[in-house]
């Protein structure tokens, strides 16, 4: 009577089945060996490279929450009536915001010199940068933020001035921003009262002209009070 499936072997006498298994259970000790040195170097034999990173948490990185958005918006003419329109407000903006990010909410952020920001003036108020009013145009020097950086403009009061023709050839942008910045030392305020000067550039606008003062207070301030001038 059959008691189920039989194995039969091949004309050569070979029982491929069973030489199939011995094969297949070489390979799985093999990958049992290759998984218990891979567990060995994750685990235990990486104690003592990380043993060093050991109880020391990442430092947090500082978030930021700016407003800086239009106040008013003024055009004044020397010819025909003309407007500002949305899409020059908007350019001379970004220019104006770029330059607050870039050289002041940056550098909070990291504790490093701001990144070049001379594209966004023109070649006279670019050869500025570097001199003494250096100290109010940029906010260097602090303590990196570790806690939240805000900055609030209660005043951002664009002005735009046209020639005969109705083109615009000059705006400004005045502002006055807040700042607090929390660090591992304590928290910083800055007061930043800025007039920024613009020229059309092509299809954009560059900053040619700067007026700022500036106020600081708390942990790390070593320039409590800065100003600078340019072309105002």
């Amino acid at each position: 009577m059959s008691t189920g499936p039989q194995v039969r072997p091949n004309a050569g006498g070979t029982h491929r089945p069973t030489a199939l298994l011995v094969v297949l259970g070489v390979v799985v000790v093999g990958a049992l060996v290759a998984a218990a040195i891979v567990l060995f170097v994750a685990g235990d034999g990486g104690k003592d490279r990380d043993s060093s990173l050991a109880g020391k948490p990442a430092k947090p990185s500082a978030s930021v929450n700016v407003q800086f958005e239009p106040t008013s918006v003024v055009s004044q003419n020397g010819g025909p009536p003309a407007q500002l329109s949305l899409d020059q407000v908007n350019a001379i903006m970004d220019v104006a915001g770029q330059y607050l990010d870039l050289a002041v909410i940056q550098p909070l952020k990291t504790g490093r010199p701001a990144p070049d920001i001379s594209g966004l003036f023109d070649p006279a108020a670019a050869a500025q940068l570097s001199g003494l009013g250096r100290g109010a145009l940029f906010e260097e020097g602090l303590p990196a933020a570790t806690g939240d950086i805000t900055a609030t403009a209660p005043v951002v009061e664009v002005t735009g001035l046209s020639d005969g023709t109705g083109a615009f050839v000059l705006a400004t942008v005045g502002s006055t921003v807040d700042i607090v910045a929390e660090t591992d030392d304590g928290e910083v305020t800055i007061h930043r009262v800025t007039d920024l000067t613009l020229v059309p550039d092509g299809a954009g606008w560059k900053i040619s002209g700067f007026k700022v003062l500036v106020d600081r207070q708390g942990a790390g301030v070593t320039q409590p009070a800065a100003t600078a001038q340019v072309g105002q």
